[in-house]
């Protein structure tokens, strides 16, 4: 890995916890907006993040919550949404998904 992709990577690392939008955390965090674009969607197509997985785990004995029968359909993505869902939470994700960031 080159060292400006890992400085990027790191960099980046925290953006979808922080709830911003890049444009808000690149100005909080004093880096570059454009250099963030960039390296965001060079470090999405790389393919240490195109192999990413995941998997739904059922834990023994736990009480799985109950399903609103509700699911959003965001391009190719489909989130399903329990009956206590958090808005906020929601919000974010429709936005990293549909690639609308501010």
């Amino acid at each position: 890995m080159k060292h400006c992709e890992t400085i990027w990577r790191e960099a980046l690392s925290d953006l979808p916890s922080s709830g911003l939008s890049l444009r808000k955390y690149c100005q909080e965090r004093h880096l570059s907006y454009a250099r963030a674009l960039y390296w965001r969607h060079r470090l999405a197509s790389s393919p240490e993040e195109s192999s990413l997985t995941f998997a739904v785990v059922q834990l023994p004995n736990s009480t799985q919550p109950q399903d609103s029968g509700v699911a959003v359909d965001c391009g190719k993505h489909r989130v399903r949404l329990s009956s206590h869902f958090d808005e906020s939470v929601l919000l974010r994700v429709v936005t990293l998904l549909s690639g609308r960031e501010n």
